[in-house]
C-alpha cells in the first residue's frame, strides 16, 4: 500500500468537511463545539482507499481566521491539497491565506472543489470557478483540476475521486532517509491504554517496542500500540497518520507540538538561521526585530526575528537571510519549511526555509553577520557531502562523531557514517577513532598555527631551549582535543617541520634552530663532562653557570633536559649526580657489604670520596629498591 496525506483547505463554512464526509463516509467533527456551530474548530482526520494500491490520509483543517493556528498544525506533512471555493460565496479571505500557507509549506499540486453547486444557478457556480482559477493563477495550483461537487446531492464526487487519484499519483515520493520524527497533532488518553499521540511520521520507522524520545521534554517512552486508521500495525513508514500508545508519559507531560524522535537524533533549540520571505500579498513589510508567530510542524512558539543583513525591513515578495530567537524551544531540523505571522495583528505575513538549527555554537568563534550570511548561503545550496564536511569542520579541532553530525543535519546516523567514511578514505577528513572525525584542512591548519606559536613563544622566551606541547597547547589552543593537537605535533615532527628536545619532553620549530640545536648540545655535553670528572663530588645546580657560560641559553633549562633524559639523576634537591656513577657506587657498597657484612654512611664516605649530601641519598635509594637494609647505622643486604 501507497500512502499519501492530502490536505483540505479554504474559507470558513465552504463545505471541507462536508465534502471529506461525502467522499469517505467520515465526520471529522469531533468536538461537540463544532457540531453545534457546524464550523471545524480543530483539525479532523479521515482516510480513503483509492483501489489502485494507494491509501489518502485526509487532514480536514478549520478555515475560520481565529483557527487558523489549528489548520497550520494540520498543513504540516501534507502531500497535496483539496482547495474548496463555495459557489454561492467564491473566493474569501482565509481561501487566499490558506493557499499561502500551503506554498510556504511546500505543498505543490492538488485539486481546486467548487463546492455547494446545489444551492446557485450553474452560471453562479462558473463565475466561483473562474474566481478561484483567477486565485491560483501563478501559484502552484495554476493547473489544478478544478472540479464542480455538491456534498449534499453527490454531484461530480465520482470527478472529484478521479481528480484525488490523479494528485495522489503525482504526489512527491516521501525522503524517508531522516531519523525518526512524527509532529504531535493530538494528545489523549484511553482507559486501559494510557496516554495516544497522533501526527504524520514525518521520516524513519516506528515499530511497536521501539524507545522514542518525546522533544523538547527529552523523555523517554516505548511504544505499545501502533495504530493507522483505526488498525493496528506492528510497525510503519513515513508518510502515514499514526496513532502511537505511549504509556510512559501523562497526557498533561505532552503537548500539540513535541515531537516524538529517535533518542538522541534530534535536538531543541531557542535560536534559528533561516532564510525568510515576505507573501507578495502581504499588507506591509515585516519590520527588523519584529515580534512573530513560528509555525514549524505542529509547533507554534514566540520569538524574534532580526535580518542578519541589518535592512529595515522586508518587503513583500523579498526574502533574506535572518535569525529567529525564540521564547520557548522547538524541534526543527535543516530544510524545515515554516510560516511565520505577526504576533499583533495575528496575521499571515511570510515563510521560509531553516537552515541551521544551532546557530552561535558556544564552541564555535563569532562571525560578523558578512561571514554568517556567506556561510549560510553555503549550507543553504549545498549537497549532502558539502554539508557533512562542513559540519564536521565547524567542529574545529573536537572531533565530531555522526551521531552528532547526524543530529546538526537531520539525517540519520547511518547515512553521516557513510559520507564520513567516504570523506575520511578521500583524506577530507581525519578519523581520530570510533568514527570521531575533524576536517582535513583544520588539521592541517592547526600545525602551521602550532608553528606559528612556536616562534611567538621563543620570541619572548629566548633563552629556552625548548617548550613542552602541552604548554602550547594549554597557552594558544585551550579548545583543541589532547588527541588532536598531539597527532599534529607528531606530524610536524615526523616531517621535520618540527625538532624535539633530547628528551622528546620539549619542542621547537625546526627554522631558526640550527644555532639553537648546537647551543644546547654543547652545554649538554659539558654539563654530563663536569659530572663524569666530578664523579661523586659533582656540583649543584646552582654552582653550574660557574663552570659553563652561554649568551643564547638558559642553563637551567637545559640541565633540565639532561635530568629529563635520565643521563643526570637528581637525588635530593642539591644532590645530582650521573646515572652511571650512581651505578658504580651502588655496585661498590653491595661489594663492600658481602665483604663485610654491613656497612655505615661514614664507611660509604670514605670508599666513594663523597659527602654526607651524597652518601645518604644513594643509601636511601638503596633501602627503597629493597637492596639494602637499615640497622641502627649500619645497612645490611635484604
Amino acid at each position: 500500500m501507497e500512502y499519501v496525506v492530502m490536505g483540505t483547505a479554504g474559507h470558513v463554512d465552504h463545505g471541507k468537511t462536508s465534502l471529506v464526509k461525502a467522499l469517505t463516509g467520515i465526520d471529522c467533527d469531533r468536538l461537540a463545539e463544532e457540531k453545534r456551530r457546524e464550523i471545524t474548530i480543530d483539525i479532523g482526520f479521515a482516510h480513503l482507499r483509492l483501489g489502485d494500491g494507494r491509501m489518502v490520509s485526509i487532514v480536514d483543517v478549520p478555515g475560520h481566521e481565529r483557527f487558523v493556528k489549528n489548520m497550520l498544525a494540520g498543513a504540516t506533512g501534507i502531500d497535496f491539497v483539496l482547495l474548496t471555493v463555495a459557489a454561492d460565496d467564491g473566493v474569501m479571505p482565509q481561501t487566499l491565506e490558506h493557499l499561502d500557507i500551503c506554498h510556504t509549506l511546500g505543498v505543490r499540486g492538488g485539486v481546486i472543489a467548487v463546492t455547494k453547486t446545489d444551492l446557485v444557478e450553474p452560471e453562479i457556480a462558473e463565475i466561483a470557478a473562474e474566481e478561484a482559477r483567477g486565485a491560483v493563477r501563478g501559484a502552484f495550483l495554476e493547473n489544478a483540476r478544478i472540479v464542480m461537487v455538491s456534498a449534499e446531492t453527490g454531484q461530480g464526487i465520482p470527478e472529484l475521486m478521479d481528480a484525488i487519484r490523479a494528485a495522489a499519483i503525482e504526489a512527491k515520493p516521501r525522503d524517508s532517509s531522516g531519523p525518526v520524527r512524527l509532529p504531535i497533532d493530538r494528545v489523549f488518553s484511553i482507559k486501559g491504554s494510557g496516554t495516544v499521540v497522533t501526527g504524520t511520521l514525518v521520516s524513519g520507522s516506528i515499530s511497536v517496542g521501539d524507545e522514542l524520545e518525546m522533544l523538547p521534554s527529552a523523555r523517554r517512552v516505548r511504544v505499545r500500540r501502533l495504530q493507522s486508521h483505526g488498525k493496528d500495525v506492528k510497525s510503519t513508514g513515513p508518510g502515514l497518520r499514526l496513532a502511537v500508545n505511549v504509556p510512559d508519559l501523562e497526557t498533561l507531560n505532552i503537548t500539540r507540538g513535541d515531537v516524538l524522535a529517535a533518542p538522541g537524533s534530534l535536538a531543541a533549540t531557542r535560536a534559528l538561521d533561516v532564510r525568510v520571505n515576505v507573501l507578495p500579498r502581504a499588507a506591509k513589510p515585516l519590520k527588523n526585530r519584529a515580534r512573530v508567530r513560528l509555525h514549524s510542524g505542529t509547533q507554534e512558539v514566540i520569538g524574534r526575528i532580526s535580518f542578519l543583513d541589518g535592512a529595515p525591513d522586508l518587503p513583500p515578495g523579498r526574502e533574506t537571510y535572518a535569525r529567529l530567537r525564540l521564547e520557548s524551544p522547538v524541534v526543527c531540523v535543516r530544510r524545515d519549511l515554516f510560516v511565520l505571522r505577526l504576533f499583533s495583528p495575528v496575521t499571515t505575513i511570510g515563510g521560509g526555509v531553516v537552515i541551521d538549527t544551532a546557530p552561535g555554537n558556544p564552541g564555535a568563534k563569532a562571525k560578523k553577520p558578512a561571514e554568517i550570511i556567506e556561510r549560510l548561503k553555503l549550507i543553504d545550496t549545498g549537497g549532502e557531502y558539502d554539508l557533512v564536511e562542513r559540519t564536521v569542520a565547524e567542529s574545529a579541532l573536537v572531533p565530531i562523531s555522526p551521531a552528532q553530525t547526524a543530529k546538526t543535519l537531520g539525517i540519520q546516523r547511518e547515512r553521516a557514517v557513510e559520507i564520513m567514511h567516504s570523506l575520511a578514505a578521500d583524506g577530507v577528513l581525519m578519523n581520530f577513532g570510533n568514527d570521531n572525525m575533524i576536517a582535513g584542512a583544520v588539521f592541517e591548519r592547526l600545525k602551521s598555527e602550532i608553528i606559528i606559536r612556536l616562534k611567538e613563544y621563543f620570541d619572548s622566551e629566548p633563552r629556552r631551549p625548548w617548550v613542552s606541547p602541552a604548554e602550547i597547547r594549554t597557552k594558544f589552543f585551550g579548545r583543541a582535543n589532547t588527541k588532536v593537537f598531539d597527532s599534529a605535533v607528531k606530524s610536524l615532527l615526523d616531517s621535520g617541520h618540527a625538532v624535539s628536545s633530547a628528551s622528546a619532553a620539549g619542542i621547537r620549530a625546526r627554522a631558526g634552530s640550527d644555532e639553537i640545536l648546537a647551543e644546547e648540545e654543547r652545554i649538554r655535553n659539558e654539563i654530563l663532562r663536569i659530572f663524569s670528572e666530578s664523579r661523586f663530588n659533582p656540583p649543584t645546580a646552582e654552582e653550574l653557570p660557574s663552570f659553563i657560560k652561554s649568551k643564547l641559553l638558559s642553563l637551567p633549562e637545559i640541565f633540565k633536559v639532561v635530568l629529563e633524559t635520565g643521563q643526570v639523576v637528581k637525588l635530593s634537591p642539591n644532590a645530582f649526580l650521573k646515572k652511571e656513577l650512581l651505578d658504580e657506587a651502588e655496585a661498590m657498597i653491595v661489594a663492600k657489604i658481602k665483604e663485610t657484612g654491613g656497612i655505615t654512611p661514614a664507611q660509604v664516605r670514605d670508599l666513594l670520596g663523597a659527602s654526607r649530601k651524597f652518601v645518604i641519598p644513594i643509601l636511601e635509594g638503596l633501602d627503597a629498591r629493597g637492596v639494602t637494609v637499615r640497622i641502627e647505622e649500619r645497612r645490611i643486604l635484604k
